[in-house]
């Protein structure tokens, strides 16, 4: 087996490109609304945009600084025990957008296909896990280090200026 570090890189850079490849993805996806759009001859600007982060604060933050006055979002529809846990982003922007807000039931557009398997996902991001615990463990080493350096430093100060003193 390989050493954690370099199986924990090669992970870390299969998830970049698994992020890369989504990126992709919203992109195709974000163009074939555009487009229907177009061909259902709906006129009025429309603001397609990707973002990282909590999905409900992005759009209202959004919609606030572009002055967006009409909404429309699709939902996942979860569960109730999934969305406990999870949180529903289009039940945060009807709450806290500053426009009128419509909600989608039913899925609209194209399926996305992803070429990995959920498996394969989950054991990635497992991985990336490790491979951040790892590495914030290391920086906290590191921060111990320094300051463990400092702390040497500033007795062998405080002894020198003691000794300086006695010469006086």
């Amino acid at each position: 087996a390989a050493p954690f570090g370099v199986n924990a890189g090669l992970m870390h850079e299969a998830v970049l490109k698994a992020k890369e490849e989504d990126k992709k993805q919203c992109k195709l996806l974000l163009r074939s609304y555009a487009r229907l759009s177009h061909e259902l001859g709906i006129t009025t600007k429309l603001h397609l945009t990707m973002g990282t982060g909590h999905i409900g604060e992005l759009v209202c933050e959004y919609v606030k600084s572009h002055k967006i006055d009409f909404l429309v979002m699709g939902r996942r529809g979860l569960g109730t025990v999934s969305r406990f846990f999870l949180g529903s982003s289009s039940k945060y922007c009807v709450e806290e957008a500053d426009c009128n807000v419509v909600i989608l039931k039913h899925a609209f557009g194209p399926e996305i296909i992803h070429d990995t398997t959920k498996a394969e996902v989950i054991c990635a991001e497992e991985e990336e896990r490790q491979w951040r615990i790892k590495e914030y463990e290391r920086m906290l080493e590191e921060e111990k280090k320094t300051r463990e350096e400092e702390s040497k430093q500033d007795l062998e100060n405080v002894k020198k200026m003691e000794e300086e003193e006695r010469h006086r």
